[in-house]
């Protein structure tokens, strides 16, 4: 019995080296290991033993596929997405990996990489469904709406009996704002097949989405008769009753999630709701075993920190946070709830340095990016503020906040369709935020697209406070679809709430106008000028309305008094500097404003517009002069930068000095159209039209009458490749002006390209 025992010991030992020695074997026993305990519901452990799998075989796509799902049970996307990636170019022939991965890059905002994964499953089978509908969402996302309804079509074609394609259709019928395509579409979903979780919940959010909201429960509650332990339909009809104010309901919801699933992520988020209900006792019970968790410790102890900061107990949660810090500087989660109190302070500054340490620490987490670019926007650098923003949707692309704001900072900036498209989803995925559908409306009007913001004002009326800004936007809107006395009556409304509404007041105005009646329109100025003597919009409505009527006397005060208060209002040299010529007396304006400099020094008005003045006199070095004096005092001023900009790269000087002065001008003026055509011209003078064609479009879509824009879009276009939109813009030029500087360039160029 004792002699065989050597022998045994042996064997086993060689039997254990050859398993070392072979990394297929080792790897194959984790991944073995690793789906006992995935299908044990015990995704922390699988994700160790898929781990262990990709050390021994680090080329396994199968270990590290398996690695992704173990992540994604855990609620890691990061990692979830890094690992399903790895796996798919590993097997680039797997078509079904190929889509899974697809997928993933889809929600991380990585949408050609969508559609090359579609288009590679595809060409594996071209009967792969999945891969069809995932290259018509990557279509979609990529602003191809008619190719992505014409991926969706034959995918019905290949299996007209899968649901999910009816429902896919019906989320694009509704991007191209086609309403009654995308409910049939979502309709047909569910007649296809009625127990289909997913084709009732789409059924239920577009029903939300359009406010039929009695429709939009009724299928939310069906969903959950069919699915009472479904995750997708609770967390569904939970959102959906706190969105609606009837938190009381939507509790039990919450609770089923969090008592089917080992995840924390849903924990964490029961207790946020508790914490929207004031229920503080039940949120930190919640909460407070958590903290000890390697994953979601640091997101513990903020929201632990979060609730007692509006406890009043803002020392200790100070204190609490600090002493996370001091053992992990840079935990993400920590940081951002640290940099959220010192905004709160109004330390911005020092908020900015958590929310980088939190973006730079963690670059994958979505809410770094979202209050990085609050913090940004705060401190009034809101171009950084929508990188930031981006950077969050490109992360989370549904991110319904992070939609918001970019959408304002898309409006304030001029772009107006981009707008649209970023409130347009914030809406769709939120349809109770007000603040949303404002933003929607407001681009809508800029857009010209009166009759989708008359839809969302009148959702935005229902059962709302009457508001002078609300009744403004009816005005503008019943304007904009030529029924001027709704739209006066809805105007003189929001001028009785808001007296001093600049933009109430600009409506009605704009209505005399259009009656032909502006001695009414500038007696209705005068009389709110004189309750609001100093309000800007005001003076400039006033200013504008007098030189309409050729009162310059009446003008040049109004123009003066803003300038004063708005140093940078570039419309206000721009119209004084006309106002001059046309009274062929630019020497006495000269004059006065270098008297106004030298007795008022730190004052940039009078030498910025005597260099305005210089220039239309066709003394480009003296204008040169006093713009460089005026930038040396304070680098700031945003017209001396972009006028000095302009005349270094005209004049085909150091274009480099001239771009950083553009740049500059672009911080203080990011609307600007003027700004962008400067900083369009120099990046094409540089070789760079590629980043000049998106500043040069801009400047068109505010400037559509000024040709030289035009010619310099066209020369963009033209260095780009784009022969037909270069025409076009050539064209116009000429149409709007045959004689402006750079018409004979405009006509070699056309030339060339007839």
């Amino acid at each position: 019995m004792f002699s065989s025992k050597p022998g045994v010991v042996l064997l086993l030992l060689i039997v254990a080296w050859s398993c070392r020695g072979d990394p297929a074997a080792t790897a194959k026993r984790y991944i073995e290991a690793g789906d006992k305990h995935l299908a044990a519901g015990d995704a922390r452990s699988a994700v160790i033993q898929y781990r262990n799998a990709v050390r021994a075989q680090p080329n396994s796509g199968e270990a590290r596929a398996k690695l992704g799902e173990a992540y994604l049970e855990n609620g890691d996307l990061r990692n979830a997405f890094r690992e399903t990636l790895r796996a798919a170019d590993l097997v680039p022939g797997d078509p079904g990996l190929q889509v899974k991965a697809g997928r993933m890059a889809l929600l991380a905002g990585q949408f050609d990489d969508a559609r090359s994964r579609a288009e590679r499953a595809l060409a594996a089978n071209p009967k792969n469904v999945d891969a069809q509908v995932l290259r018509a969402n990557a279509l979609a996302e990529l602003r191809d709406v008619e190719g992505a309804v014409r991926e969706i079509e034959k995918a019905i074609l290949l299996d007209p009996k899968r649901a999910g394609t009816y429902s896919e259709l019906g989320a694009i019928e509704t991007r191209r704002g086609n309403m009654d395509e995308a409910e049939a579409a979502f309709k047909r979903a569910v007649e296809t097949d009625p127990r289909f979780l997913g084709a009732r919940v789409a059924l239920a959010q577009f029903y939300w989405s359009r406010a039929r909201l009695a429709e939009a429960e009724a299928e939310f509650k069906q969903a959950v008769a069919i699915g009472p332990k479904d995750e997708l339909a609770n967390r569904a009809l939970s959102s959906f009753y706190l969105a609606t104010g009837r938190t009381a309901e939507a509790e039990p919801y919450f609770r089923t999630v969090v008592e089917n699933t080992k995840e924390v992520a849903p924990r964490l988020a029961l207790a946020e709701f508790y914490v929207q209900q004031a229920r503080m006792p039940e949120a930190v019970a919640l909460l407070e075993p958590l903290v000890g968790d390697p994953q979601f410790g640091g997101a513990a102890t903020a929201r632990l920190a979060l609730i007692e900061y509006a406890g009043g107990k803002t020392a200790e949660a100070h204190t609490r946070l600090d002493t996370v810090l001091a053992r992990d500087a840079r935990d993400p989660h920590v940081n951002i709830a640290k940099g959220r109190f010192l905004l709160g302070e109004n330390k911005v500054a020092d908020a900015l340095v958590r929310m980088k340490t939190a973006v730079d620490t963690d670059p994958g987490l979505v809410e770094g990016h979202f209050w990085l670019g609050t913090a940004l926007s705060a401190n009034g650098q809101d171009v950084e503020a929508l990188k930031a923003f981006n950077e969050a949707l490109r992360i989370n692309p549904r991110l319904v906040p992070a939609q918001v704001q970019a959408a304002r900072l898309e409006l304030a900036a001029g772009n107006g369709a981009v707008a649209v498209g970023l409130a347009d989803s914030a809406v769709l995925a939120d349809p109770n935020s007000r603040e949303a559908r404002t933003i929607l409306a407001r681009a809508l009007l800029v857009t010209r697209d009166y009759r989708r913001a008359d839809e969302q004002v009148k959702v935005l009326l229902q059962g709302a406070t009457p508001s002078a800004d609300l009744y403004t936007m009816q005005g503008m809107v019943l304007g904009g679809l030529g029924r001027r006395a709704e739209a006066r009556a809805a105007f003189e409304r929001a001028a009785a709430l808001a007296p001093g509404s600049a933009e109430a007041i600009s409506g009605l105005v704009a209505l005399d106008l259009a009656d032909k009646k502006p001695e009414n329109a500038l007696a209705r100025v005068d009389r709110q000028l004189k309750v609001t003597p100093e309000d800007p919009s005001l003076l400039m409505l006033g200013a504008r309305l007098n030189l309409q009527l050729k009162d310059y006397a009446a003008a040049e005060p109004m123009l003066r008094k803003v300038l004063t208060l708005r140093p940078s209002q570039l419309q206000a040299y721009h119209l004084l500097g006309n106002l001059y010529l046309a009274q062929e007396r630019p020497e006495e304006a000269l004059r006065e404003f270098e008297a106004l400099s030298e007795r008022q020094p730190d004052n940039i008005v009078g030498s910025t517009m005597a260099g305005i003045i210089l220039e239309t006199m066709g003394k480009p070095a003296e204008a040169r002069q006093r713009y460089e004096a005026v930038v040396q005092r304070n680098p700031r001023a945003a017209v001396a930068s972009n006028n000095l900009a302009w005349m270094y790269a005209e004049a085909g000087g150091n274009l480099d000095v001239a771009l950083q002065l553009a740049q500059s001008a672009k911080r203080e003026m990011p609307q600007a159209g003027e700004v962008n055509d400067t900083l369009g011209y120099i990046y094409l003078r540089k070789n760079l039209p590629g980043l000049a064609v998106p500043l040069l479009r801009d400047a068109a879509d505010k400037l559509p009458t000024l040709p030289l824009v035009r010619y310099h879009l066209g020369l963009a276009l033209l260095a780009t490749g784009d022969k037909p939109g270069a025409r076009r813009e050539f064209e116009q030029a000429l149409k709007l002006d045959p004689k402006f500087p750079g018409a004979d360039e405009a006509r070699r160029a056309l030339s060339t390209l007839n």
